[in-house]
């Protein structure tokens, strides 16, 4: 794989840096590596090269090419597999994963101050959802919440899906429901919500976890994405519901008992959150290039 990766993007990348002149190099994706790995060699270019690794768990043995002066990785257990793969303490750095920095920026304002922003009610327990054509029993597991015996309201993201939107507006929902189509400002939605619905995407659990959300996860593609949803349960910090009735019966004891077990999950969410991680990495991009 790494042959081929680099046959294809050698001269184009040479082509890049030879424009640019960057002082360092950080790649978020990991068939870069290899090639970078032989242009270095070549002794033309002596560029520090960071890697970025983006899954929680599952890691493709790509990541771990020696080109990369520094490979930050997002757990304890990807960490391992670094050193296993041939990486010294030096090298690997544990920085989670990096997410939008106004996750940050709004992990302490008070969500009902952003919920009368967003015309949500301010009381109810807040479900976003963030829609995808992926996950084929979306509509039925709604419906099924909308059942929901407890005082909640919905926030509907249709990720630019017009179909999914159009599913959406089509319901008359019991509960109330706030619809969107395509959103840029997903930082303040998931800080004004309680918990979230969606796959076990690597960016969507990333920035769920970051922001102290507990997660409902309906949908999971096999690879990275079962590893994502191995580190969510792991921790206690979401519960897995493949069907409507599975997906209502976690919310009703979610908020059971004045929402002791949603309180817990959104703890344990926010411990191994890492909203901070593009700070850390940009710090050490830094200190290399200085």
């Amino acid at each position: 794989m790494e042959s081929g990766f680099t046959i294809l993007f050698l001269d184009t990348l040479r082509a890049i840096i030879k424009e640019i002149e960057p002082g360092i190099i950080i790649s978020t994706y990991p068939i870069f590596i290899a090639p970078l790995q032989s242009i270095f060699q070549s002794g033309e270019f002596d560029i520090p090269l960071i890697t970025v690794i983006t899954d929680l768990i599952t890691v493709h043995r790509v990541w771990f090419n020696k080109g990369a002066i520094r490979c930050t990785v997002p757990t304890e257990a990807v960490a391992r597999l670094a050193l296993e793969a041939g990486f010294s303490e030096e090298q690997v750095v544990n920085t989670g994963i990096p997410v939008d920095p106004k996750i940050s920026e709004l992990r302490d304002v008070d969500k009902r101050l952003i919920r009368t922003e967003l015309g949500w009610q301010e009381e109810p327990i807040t479900i976003l959802v963030a829609g995808s054509p992926r996950i084929g029993s979306l509509m039925d597991i709604l419906k099924s919440l909308d059942g929901s015996k407890h005082d909640i309201q919905f926030a509907l993201v249709a990720g630019g899906n017009k179909s999914l939107l159009k599913k959406f507006n089509s319901v008359s929902w019991q509960h109330p429901a706030h619809i969107y189509d395509f959103i840029d400002t997903m930082p303040k939605l998931m800080r004004a919500a309680d918990l979230i619905l969606c796959k076990a995407g690597g960016l969507i659990t990333t920035e769920s976890l970051a922001s102290g959300l507990p997660m409902m996860v309906v949908e999971v593609i096999p690879g990275q994405e079962e590893g994502n949803l191995e580190y969510i349960l792991e921790h206690e910090a979401g519960v897995h519901c493949k069907k409507p009735k599975c997906a209502l019966n976690d919310l009703e004891q979610w908020l059971e008992d004045d929402q002791q077990l949603l309180k817990m999950a959104a703890k344990n969410a926010a411990q191994i959150g890492r909203p901070n991680a593009a700070f850390e990495i940009a710090d050490l991009a830094w200190a290399l290039v200085k």
